[in-house]
Order: structure tokens, then C-alpha cells, then sequence
């Protein structure tokens, strides 16, 4: 009797949600197939497929995606990126963004000879116009950037944005050529943090955030402006860009793979990030099983 008892808590405990109070969102990609992406985390925050992107089972840990530019320029979309519609708890004054990803070499992806971004994930209408953003720069025109170099930013607005970089040739910091690389970026007021596999590599004060909202109707009116009246979806893989009144494309993709990538609604300290590097996002959000057992067994001892 104690060993089913045990063994059917075990079994209960192996199919807790990812827990943790702070998580935000949690989208792992190890479904077996179809366009929905599950949110991990129990809030419900599930992504679509949307363009070209496949599933590959050689990501960092189980299953991960590889997104692709539209090579016959669809006319509803550029490149291939995740989808997550708005949600108000999306919308964060503080935060940390995470994600592996597995970049080729410096490709010129197809938008524009002299804007060589790739975009990994934000709550974006445009760079200008988002709450926050995680992306790689090359700085000018060409495959490589000017002089080579290339950057990986983390961007909030301000309201409208300011961003930390790091240089590639910054020790540990590159994140092209093909290998993977967990990446992280965190904010909470006034600072700014970037992290490269679970190491900080770039820091930067920032001004507060003072309207977290991506609605553009509320922010300045630039050159461009899109998403008008509406929310700015999460999105994955791309963002929503496009001339002012004429509608918004997801472009500025990432010419690669991205796994286990993670939301959350305070800014983890350093080793925290190192933990969700080494040990991954789905095993450092989920129950301790060994924990939940040994409290589970010494209860099951108390009432005897």
C-alpha cells in the first residue's frame, strides 16, 4: 500500500506543470507535431506557427525549431516566427527574457542591404516599439557587418528604446557560427543586463520604463508606425515591421534554430540564468521530484 501510494504521487508530481510564481511564459517546442506552441508554464500563453518554420529533432534539449525567410514572398508573411497573442500580464515594467539558439554564419536574410538584425524574441510592433526585445545586430551593410562585427542586443522602451550590446569579439560573447548558445537578457529599474551562456557580458542603466504598452496610439508618432490601436503580440522568431499605414510584416527573422525559449515577470539575478543554461528551462521550472517524495514520504510516516 505505501508503495502504490508512493509510486501514484510520484506520477502526479512527474505531471505538475512548471511552477513558479514568476514565470510568465515557458514554450519548450516538444510537441510531436501541428502549428500550436504550448505555453509550459499553466498560464495558457499558446504560440501558432506561422510561415516557413520546421521542426527539428536535434535541438539543445529534445525538440527546438529552425525558421526560414519566404522565398516566394508570400503576401502574408516574410519570415517564419511563433505567434503569441497579447495578454495585459505580458506587459512588464520588469522582466528576464531566455533562449537557446543555434545561429549559421552571418547571413544577409533578405530585408534590406544595410539591416542585418535577426530578431529572437520580444513584445514588439517594431523595435521602436517594444516593451522589450532580444535581437542580433551586424551594424551596416554586408554579410558580416561592417569590419565583422556583430552584436547580440537586448532592448526595452523608454518610451521609446534604448539598448545594451556586446561585440562579438568580446570574450565568450559570440553567437554566430553555428553552435549553441543560451542567451539571456534581464531588466529591473534602472539597469539593463545581457547574458551569454549563463554569463554576463554586457551591462547599462536605462530610464525607467514608463509605459510598458506596445500600443502605439500611446507613444510618440515616428517615421513608421504600425500595430496602430492594437496591442503588440509576443513574438518569436521575427517581428512585426512595416511603413507607416500600410499594414505590418514579420521580417528581421533568425536565420537559424531556437529552443526553450522563457518569460519571466522579475529580473533573475546571474545565477539563476546560469541555472536555466546548465540545467535547462523545463528542469529548473518544474517540481523537484526528489524534494516532493521526501515530503510526501515523511508525511506518509507521520500518520503511521
Amino acid at each position: 500500500m505505501k508503495i502504490a501510494t508512493i509510486l501514484s504521487l510520484g506520477a502526479m508530481v512527474l505531471t505538475v506543470p512548471l511552477s513558479r510564481a514568476d514565470v510568465v511564459g515557458a514554450w519548450l517546442f516538444d510537441e510531436t507535431g501541428g502549428d500550436v506552441i504550448t505555453d509550459s508554464s499553466g498560464n495558457g500563453h499558446h504560440g501558432v506557427l506561422v510561415g516557413k518554420v520546421e521542426r527539428t529533432p536535434h535541438g539543445k534539449r529534445g525538440k527546438a525549431l529552425e525558421f526560414f525567410e519566404d522565398e516566394d514572398g508570400a503576401p502574408d508573411w516574410l519570415w517564419g516566427h511563433v505567434l503569441v497573442p497579447h495578454h495585459d500580464d505580458m506587459n512588464l515594467l520588469e522582466f528576464t527574457v531566455t533562449a537557446w539558439i543555434k545561429v549559421r554564419e552571418f547571413v544577409e536574410p533578405g530585408f534590406g542591404e544595410g539591416s542585418i538584425s535577426q530578431t529572437l524574441v520580444g513584445k514588439t510592433s517594431h523595435i521602436s516599439r517594444s516593451n522589450y526585445m532580444m535581437w542580433i545586430w551586424g551594424g551596416g551593410a554586408g554579410a558580416e557587418g561592417q569590419g565583422g562585427h556583430v552584436t547580440i542586443r537586448f532592448t526595452v522602451t523608454k518610451p521609446l528604446w534604448a539598448s545594451v550590446s556586446v561585440n562579438k569579439t568580446k570574450a565568450g560573447a559570440n553567437v554566430i557560427g553555428g553552435n549553441w548558445h543560451h542567451v539571456a537578457g534581464t531588466y529591473k529599474e534602472p539597469m539593463l543586463y545581457l547574458y551569454v551562456d549563463g554569463r554576463e557580458v554586457g551591462r547599462r542603466e536605462n530610464e525607467p520604463i514608463k509605459n510598458p504598452n506596445t500600443d502605439v496610439k500611446e507613444l510618440p508618432q515616428p517615421s513608421f508606425a504600425i500595430n496602430r490601436g492594437k496591442e503588440g503580440p509576443f513574438m518569436i522568431g521575427a517581428q512585426l515591421i512595416g511603413l507607416q499605414h500600410q499594414g505590418q510584416k514579420p521580417s528581421h527573422g533568425i536565420a537559424g534554430f531556437m529552443d526553450e525559449v522563457g518569460l519571466f515577470n522579475t529580473a533573475l539575478p546571474e545565477e539563476e540564468i546560469g541555472n536555466i543554461a546548465r540545467r535547462g528551462l523545463g528542469q529548473y521550472l518544474s517540481v523537484d521530484l526528489r524534494k516532493k517524495l521526501a515530503t510526501t514520504w515523511s508525511k506518509i510516516k507521520a500518520r503511521e
